[in-house]
């Protein structure tokens, strides 16, 4: 999951599906939920690994709404991509003073809208130029346990929009699972893997570098009956 979330975040909005009034963009924000340990940031670690071997979408930090919109206006760009890893998803949204507001604004930058006006209204009265983010286009994978998740995060995360956005992905059966890779591969596996994982950076990097503007995604016949049975089934499940 967060490998794709990686690969879409490169995509930035070259790549859509059209809806006729409006176009869904392939960039996929991910929740990882599970016990300590289990390898929430292990996941998004390796996600980090593709975007830093990549180098064209910015992971950018801040603890305060105020600093996200910043760091996405200093950029300056069209669309304004950019990527937060929040392998602690408590340390962007909590109780104190400083997170507040931070759940409306992540939602918020999340909605794919043409943008975003960040001015301050003592700006404008002295005079000062509409600030505004350009297309934001904001991924973010991040790691909770279940337990902080029902305590610590607000009704608002549901009503408001938060989590719809992102693609939760739990594991609550096992509490560890480190498997012992050098040993348990055979002569050979660990050097083809190696050589696979060096040839999909590349291939994730050639996305960016080679198709800057991909165009709309045509779904095949199988795709689109495969979806419509989701989608009218979908109340039944």
């Amino acid at each position: 999951a967060c490998g794709m979330s990686a690969i879409g975040a490169v995509l930035r909005r070259s790549y859509w599906l059209d809806q006729v009034k409006f176009k869904i963009y392939p960039n996929l924000s991910v929740l990882c939920v599970g016990h300590s340990g289990i390898g929430k940031d292990t996941a998004i670690d390796g996600a980090d690994a593709i975007l830093e071997a990549v180098g064209t979408v910015p992971v950018i930090g801040g603890r305060t709404s105020e600093t996200i919109l910043q760091r996405l206006l200093e950029l300056q760009q069209d669309p304004t991509c950019a990527i937060i890893m929040a392998g602690e998803l408590s340390d962007f949204f909590g109780p104190k003073d400083y997170q507040k507001g931070m759940i409306e604004t992540i939602t918020d930058l999340m909605s794919t809208k043409a943008y975003k006006d960040v001015t301050l209204k003592g700006n404008m009265k002295m005079g000062g130029q509409p600030q505004k983010i350009i297309r934001p286009t904001l991924t973010m994978m991040g790691g909770s346990t279940r337990d902080w998740l029902h305590s610590a995060m607000p009704e608002s995360a549901m009503s408001g929009g938060f989590y719809p956005r992102f693609l939760i992905v739990c594991e609550d059966k096992t509490k560890r699972s480190v498997p012992l890779i050098k040993y348990s591969l055979e002569e050979g596996e660990l050097e083809a893997a190696a050589l696979a994982q060096a040839s999909f950076f590349d291939c994730v990097a050639a996305i960016h570098r080679d198709f800057t503007s991909i165009g709309e995604a045509v779904m095949t016949k199988a795709a689109v009956e495969a979806y419509e049975t989701f989608y009218n089934e979908r109340t039944s499940w």
